[in-house]
């Protein structure tokens, strides 16, 4: 499916089907449970993201995992499309030691790490900016 800018959508168990080949070249990983969002990650979202607040209660209890774990997703925009809330989760994982690897970008980030940590919100902030309806004032 065509999705603006010349890009092509993927489908959720494609983007999943490509986290889990992933590992071949950046782990081993060990896998849990994912957290699943249906509703919207922008800001005039009308459903709450169960999964991402479980996930955010996860990396700041420590129910996550250990530290080094590693949080894996498809595009940066899956931490989520408002930059406070993205930082949040960055914090959260930060403070827990865990890693954060986008598979869309063939990286693994620390954010512990200034340059890994600006390049995460960079990525969130740029996802807010295009999850903004047109004519929304910048």
């Amino acid at each position: 499916m065509p999705k603006g800018k010349g890009k092509t959508a993927r489908s959720i168990t494609d983007q999943h089907r490509d986290n889990i080949a992933a590992e071949a070249d950046h782990g081993p990983w060990t896998w849990s449970e994912p957290y699943k969002d249906t509703g919207s990650a922008g800001k005039y979202a009308t459903k709450t993201r169960d999964d991402f607040e479980k996930l955010l209660a996860d990396l700041t209890s420590g129910a996550f995992g250990d530290p080094g774990d590693v949080l894996v997703l498809w595009e940066v925009s899956r931490l989520a499309r408002e930059t406070g809330r993205g930082v949040a989760l960055i914090d959260a994982a930060e403070a827990g030691g865990y890693l954060i690897h986008v598979t869309s970008l063939d990286r693994t980030f620390n954010p512990r790490n200034y340059g890994d940590r600006h390049s995460l919100i960079s990525g969130i902030n740029d996802a807010e900016k295009e999850a903004r309806p047109a004519g929304t004032p910048e």
